[in-house]
């Protein structure tokens, strides 16, 4: 009878032990898809950040250079106060000799699906004229936002300083190929409340006979161009290296690059951003409009991931 006791014991000890096991087993199973569906969805949501402060920095930085390349001097101008477009008010009303300075205001009008709202304040602190080599103006972001169609939007904070490496203006005159060195400290807030802190170092040419736009990263950390980090809107601390000169043209749209590669670097994951591929994720020649942009990491389960994003 003992004999017996102590073998159902055993068989019952077994069976327990088993499936302990077993749940164990499928809790990590579970576990593991949780993860990586929330890597994905991190990866793709920073990668998509990066991305559209880019996209938001350079629609801001011409903005401002139509305005700068019209009163360059940042003199008054007897009996003009505001110059109007589709989407803006350009004030020079408080412009004089000792506050070289205008602004910026957006009419909060939707304009190809996107509606502005907001203003920045333009200053001109170093040079005589925005065309001088060596000119900078400040510009200060006072709750710039961004809104689309379907509900989303951002807000700008913050203060960009750009610096006029080769002289000239961006939409006229001479010289034809025209740098910009761009600092931009500030953040950006989503519609969900979330906010990320960020900057921007990046050196952007405009070639105007070509109608082509590059961008490259322009500070250094550890032998490579870097173009913007601070800490994401999950409160992660990144980076973005610029492993290729970003380009983009008229023809394919300055917010569509067909080249250029990012490398966002979170929490010791590295995610590479490939620009301008097609809808299967192949570079496009060089010239040729791209559908999207390509985003490559590497699972917890150590295998490649991808993902293609339209633009």
């Amino acid at each position: 009878m003992m004999k017996k006791t102590v073998l159902m014991l055993c068989s019952l000890l077994v069976m327990v032990v088993f499936s302990l096991s077993s749940c164990k087993k499928k809790d990590n199973t579970d576990n593991t898809t949780t993860d990586e569906t929330a890597l994905q969805s991190t990866v793709t949501t920073n990668s998509a950040d990066q991305s559209s402060v880019q996209n938001d920095d350079d629609v801001f930085s011409g903005d401002v250079a139509r305005a700068t390349d019209f009163q360059n001097a940042f003199t008054p101008i007897v009996g003009v106060d505001s110059i109007v477009n589709d989407v803006s008010t350009v004030d020079r009303s408080l412009l004089s000799a000792s506050a070289r300075r205008f602004f910026i205001r957006y009419n909060n009008k939707p304009f190809r699906g996107i509606t502005r709202s907001g203003k920045i304040t333009v200053e001109l602190i170093n040079g005589t004229r925005w065309g001088d080599i060596g000119a900078v103006i400040k510009q200060t972001f006072d709750t710039v936002k961004v809104t689309y169609s379907n509900g989303k939007t951002r807000t700008y904070n913050g203060i960009r300083l750009v610096t006029n490496v080769t002289g000239g203006y961006w939409y006229s005159g001479n010289p034809d190929s025209v740098a910009h060195r761009v600092r931009f400290n500030g953040s950006v807030t989503y519609d969900n409340g979330s906010t990320k802190n960020f900057w921007i170092a990046r050196l952007n040419s405009y070639v105007k006979s070509a109608k082509k736009f590059y961008s490259d990263g322009d500070t250094t950390i550890s032998g490579n161009k870097y173009t913007q980090g601070g800490t994401s809107r999950f409160g992660n601390a990144f980076t973005v290296q610029a492993a290729q000169v970003y380009i983009a043209d008229s023809t394919c749209g300055f917010d569509k690059p067909y080249f250029g590669k990012r490398i966002y670097t979170s929490d010791n994951r590295d995610v590479t951003i490939t620009f301008g591929v097609d809808a299967s994720g192949n570079q496009v020649p060089l010239g040729n409009c791209a559908y999207g942009y390509k985003i490559e990491w590497v699972r917890f389960n150590k295998q490649k991931a991808t993902a293609i994003i339209a633009y």
